[in-house]
């Protein structure tokens, strides 16, 4: 459950929350009826009812730390993400068809890892290169998935699909910009 409600005042609270925050109010009801004694009065359903409200409190309590905890992973994994795609520079001549030249014409349009190269979109590229006075470029309509594959360090996938651009001389063509 990753949806989410957000407030007027910009604070969002999570579905997971509100679900906790349920269980643990019926738990404080419960409670409060059995220390009452206002609505339940004999012994063994306030014994009941208390009870009820413990367990309530406790599954609550239980669910908010297994929530917490795919929260803390997910957020590592992001922080794992960012600061790779940030501090890291990629070798971007390892795509085909990106050589000496268009890699430092991508480094200087601040696209320097494999993850920024599959999420700038080929009208992106092709404007980039084009500004940098570049009049073709062999397959750019491939750099995307090629750079896709090279994040994942899925390495012998990228191999393979390079060796099928390789093979096919239509795809392997510098296409004008």
């Amino acid at each position: 459950m990753t949806q989410s409600l957000n407030t007027s005042q910009g604070l969002t609270i999570r579905w997971p929350s509100l679900l906790v925050a349920g269980f643990f109010l019926i738990g404080v009801e419960f409670g409060f009826q059995w220390f009452a004694g206002s609505t339940l009065q004999q012994a063994g359903i306030r014994w009941h009812a208390a009870f009820g409200g413990v367990i309530l409190i406790a599954v609550s309590l239980c669910i908010s730390a297994v929530y917490a905890a795919f929260e803390l992973e997910r957020n590592e994994q992001r922080a794992k993400i960012l600061s790779r795609s940030t501090k890291r520079v990629d070798d971007l001549t390892q795509i085909e068809g990106i050589g000496p030249k268009f890699s430092r014409t991508l480094m200087a349009a601040e696209i320097k890892t494999f993850h920024q190269l599959a999420r700038t979109t080929e009208f992106e590229l092709r404007r980039t290169l084009r500004e940098a006075g570049f009049k073709f470029a062999p397959g750019i309509d491939t750099w995307s998935q090629q750079a896709e594959l090279a994040a994942r360090e899925d390495w012998n996938r990228l191999r393979e699909y390079q060796d099928i651009l390789k093979s096919t001389p239509s795809l392997s063509e510098e296409s004008p910009i």
